[in-house]
């Protein structure tokens, strides 16, 4: 009895396996796709009909297809959803709700994240960085923008060439160009 009852038991740990690896590449395909909706849907059935509890994977999975639909604030209320299921937002929840706004162009609210990550005490990472350097930019606030690459070194940062790029493009808008040439 005790061999059935391991191999039964191993059975079923093989299914709920093999069903969490198709729900992840569904949702990865919708992210990729940027079908934030049908993610969504996706992983709701699933928890209605009981197939799945959510974790920080696959939200940050369907917070992720938001940020490739640009769809900013679906994705600051799907970080805050996390914490009314009793999820931690982790780096990458904020990170992919970040670089929506970032999309957006809506600087403020990026930043705005930025800081609430401090306060939960997450390292900002330098993708953080570069998608509100970038978000700064694109709102054309140049200034803004320089004070976030400064504060890289006290936080042992390395930014990266997208980040020095996203801090031309910065000064580019706003017409600083002798400003990126110092950058070089």
């Amino acid at each position: 009895r005790l061999n059935r009852s391991r191999t039964t038991w191993a059975a079923w740990l093989q299914m709920c396996i093999d069903k969490l690896k198709l729900l992840t590449a569904r949702l990865r395909v919708l992210r990729l796709q940027g079908r934030w909706a049908e993610a969504l849907s996706l992983l709701e059935e699933l928890q209605r009909r009981g197939d799945v509890v959510p974790d920080v994977i696959l939200c940050n999975a369907v917070i992720s297809a938001c940020d490739r639909s640009s769809e900013p604030w679906r994705a600051l209320q799907l970080l805050m959803e996390m914490e009314e299921k009793s999820l931690q937002p982790d780096a990458i929840s904020f990170n992919a709700t970040i670089s929506a706004f970032e999309k957006a162009g809506q600087w403020q609210q990026a930043l705005q994240l930025m800081a609430e990550m401090q306060v939960r005490r997450l390292q900002p990472t330098e993708v953080t960085y570069g998608s509100c350097i970038s978000a700064c930019g694109r709102g054309q606030s140049w200034t803004q923008a320089l004070e976030l690459l400064k504060t890289t070194e006290p936080q042992r940062l390395q930014p990266s060439v997208i980040t020095y790029n996203a801090m031309m493009s910065a000064f580019e808008k706003g017409r600083q160009w002798e400003r990126s040439l110092r950058l070089l």
